[in-house]
């Protein structure tokens, strides 16, 4: 009577790494392949790491700086409310209020909606 054996399982191995440097053991063969070349990695690393901080950090001024200038025209629009109100053009005290205060709740609404990023640079890009 012949058996039939099972065909042999084939294994594989996979190996997964998150971040900007590879795992030691890959870095020693990198290494062992090209010397020096653990020491190009590490450079290549940092020097992404500077320039992630960098745009983060330019990101942020000019966020802080959009909102000093929008707060300067905030209150510009309600100084001119105030003085067309105490001069009885309430008319136009009513709809110059109204507009920057409908304004100021658009522009925050749209902040934290995920298509409003995309929309400003697109906006960016078209104007350059």
């Amino acid at each position: 009577m012949l058996v039939k054996q099972p065909p042999p399982l084939n294994t594989s191995t996979l190996t997964l790494s998150s971040g900007p440097l590879p795992p030691p053991e890959v870095l020693a063969q990198y290494e062992n392949i090209t010397p020096g070349a653990a020491e190009r990695i590490f450079f290549m690393a940092e020097k992404n790491q500077r320039i992630r901080e960098k745009t983060v950090n330019q990101e942020h001024e000019r966020k802080t700086r959009g909102q000093h200038y929008a707060l300067l025209v905030v209150l510009a629009a309600l100084g001119v409310c105030a003085f067309a109100s105490f001069n009885g053009d309430s008319w136009t005290a009513s709809v110059l209020g109204g507009v920057t205060v409908c304004s100021l709740a658009v522009v925050f609404v749209l902040e934290r909606h995920p298509n409003f990023q995309a929309f400003g640079e697109a906006m960016t890009k078209k104007k350059e």
